[in-house]
């Protein structure tokens, strides 16, 4: 980690009003919830797709995609590099779309998407993937997020400037997305909510995510380039038949702290 984003994020991480609500064991590591990850990065790609598709994969009623254009929505494919946790480290991934539950009119997409103040807005979680047992089995058994069943090899490299994300299982890609990063770009601190919804044996579960953060966001494509491998989780991208890069998220730094799963 960057020394001086260190020291400012762990400032804000002692600024915070955590309260412990209580300890999980899994697989003999105690962990405390909320669950602090105290060094991320994470890069965030949002596609455009069609809102049809999307229903096709939400199991409850009470939900519907937010639409950015007419039929549209987006499908935000997020990848995660967590170096330091009580887990240890790990990479992840999730495909996520952008929902309001309960909700009989749209709300203002954009505001939204980047800090999720509004509880009844958020993000529900397609698909997401992990690259280590404990990793795996923690998002598993402490909050139910549809996890892939096996371990993945998931990076985030910064080669010179360009940025390529990959997902694979053993020799078998199943996603790469590789793109520029903007001319002398500039990371700024900032402290967001993120609220993440997902269905759990027939349950609708929403967990919030509360982030310190250093970001650069940018719109369209910075020579963007999506390969989809011929995989399971390849499918659910071909499926929701992804099209053009709307905008991108980069943040090289950051500390998340993960709620407890709450039944809605």
């Amino acid at each position: 980690m960057n020394p001086e984003y260190s020291e400012k994020l762990q400032k804000e991480l002692g600024l915070y009003p955590y309260h412990r609500d209580y300890v999980h064991s899994v697989d003999g590591t105690d962990i405390d919830i909320p669950m602090i990850y105290g060094d991320a990065s994470s890069i965030m790609y949002f596609m455009l797709i069609d809102t049809k598709n999307v229903m096709n994969f939400i199991k409850d009623k009470r939900i519907k995609p937010v639409s950015i254009f007419p039929g549209k929505t987006l499908l935000a494919i997020n990848i995660f590099e967590y170096r330091k946790s009580a887990v240890g480290g790990f990479g992840e991934f999730t495909f996520s779309v952008p929902i309001i539950i309960d909700g009989r009119v749209n709300v203002p997409i954009l505001p939204l998407i980047f800090d999720q103040s509004f509880s009844k807005f958020g993000f529900y979680v397609i698909q997401l993937g992990a690259s280590t047992d404990l990793g795996r089995r923690h998002i598993e058994d402490i909050w139910g997020y549809p996890t892939y069943k096996n371990n993945l090899d998931i990076s985030i490299v910064n080669n010179g400037g360009r940025v390529t994300s990959t997902i694979k299982e053993g020799n078998n890609i199943i996603l790469t997305i590789s793109e520029n990063l903007p001319k002398n770009i500039n990371f700024k601190l900032k402290s967001k909510k993120f609220n993440t919804y997902f269905s759990h044996m027939k349950e609708l579960r929403r967990v919030e995510l509360n982030t310190f953060l250093f970001e650069n966001m940018w719109i369209m494509g910075r020579d963007f380039k999506i390969k989809i491998g011929n995989h399971e989780i390849g499918v659910i991208l071909s499926e929701l038949g992804v099209e053009k890069k709307i905008a991108t998220i980069f943040y090289p730094n950051a500390i998340e702290i993960a709620g407890k799963a709450v039944s809605i």
